[in-house]
């Protein structure tokens, strides 16, 4: 799935995330004293600090201005996604969505303090499938369903938090979806495993720094395809063909040298299919990824 790049001022970025604070509220869900008001507060600090020329602050508060960024910009692909659509349906998940802490790196799985971004992926990839003017089924109990292609899709979400959970968190998806795929009348089902490969990559939550847009995009895109090289032997198994691909996230906050080191959100996804699924599924796939495409890659600043 290809991504572009486009560029957004402090103050529309700030009048977004409002919006979909308030969404929030609407839903019936208390963001105040969660990891998304967090954010809000952050973000008016930001701007008002912008406006002001205060850099000292900046630089005081740098890693949270940029935390709250990064996922602020996750919260309102979000909303923009679902607005006015399923959301009865997926107020449960924006319950669960604002909890946890505000940095990933402070996630702590015995705690299980890593539900909130877990169920922030679901959504992201719905997101897609949503703006994609395809419609969710959410009466199959799996992370996210859809129809598409004369099919149900279903989807498998993972989001492992080391390299040395990946491949368990793989097999963990492609026994879920077997197991699903074991009603004789649900021939027409077919699987998809989505994997935020976020933590894997940049753990550490660093910046990822080049001098233009260009190079920002062909990067992310470098990076997505040698890690499908290096692990695809995890994944391209001869299970059941009905698992037909599986799409990588990765998620991550940039510089843009060229427009004075603006802060850039960056995401990028690419799908791979299943080369024992066969011709039909294989082709399935890359028609929903197709559909799925849209804008997932922009920065913010002036």
């Amino acid at each position: 799935m290809s991504e572009v790049f486009s560029s957004i001022p402090y103050e529309s970025f700030a009048a977004n995330l409002d919006k979909a604070v308030a969404w929030i509220g609407n839903l019936g869900v208390h963001y105040e004293k969660t990891r998304v008001g967090e954010y809000k507060r952050a973000i008016d600090i930001l701007l008002e600090v912008y406006k002001t020329k205060d850099i000292e602050r900046t630089r005081k508060e740098f890693v949270r201005f940029v935390t709250a960024l990064f996922e602020a910009n996750d919260l309102i692909a979000i909303y923009k996604g679902f607005a006015g659509k399923y959301e009865q349906e997926i107020r449960e998940h924006i319950e669960k969505y604002v909890k946890g802490p505000a940095d990933y790196r402070h996630e702590v799985i015995s705690a299980s303090s890593n539900l909130g971004r877990n169920i922030a992926f679901e959504l992201l990839v719905a997101s897609r499938i949503v703006s994609a003017d395809v419609e969710l089924d959410f009466s199959i109990k799996t992370d996210i369903a859809c129809r598409f292609d004369g099919r149900s899709i279903l989807f498998e979400c993972k989001r492992p938090q080391s390299h040395k959970n990946l491949e368990a968190n793989v097999k963990d998806a492609f026994k879920q979806l077997e197991k699903k795929y074991q009603n004789p009348s649900r021939t027409r089902y077919r699987g998809i495993i989505a994997v935020d490969i976020t933590k894997l990559l940049n753990p550490d939550f660093m910046l990822y720094v080049q001098p233009n847009a260009d190079a920002l995009n062909r990067g992310l895109s470098k990076i997505v395809d040698s890690f499908i090289q290096s692990h695809e032997r995890i994944w391209q198994l001869h299970r059941n063909s009905k698992t037909i691909a599986i799409i990588l996230r990765v998620g991550l906050m940039g510089i843009n040298q060229e427009k004075n080191e603006m802060l850039t959100s960056c995401q990028q996804y690419g799908l791979t299919p299943i080369n024992s699924s066969g011709t039909r599924n294989i082709e399935t796939a890359k028609r929903l990824a197709f559909a799925m495409r849209n804008h997932g890659f922009g920065a913010i600043g002036n």
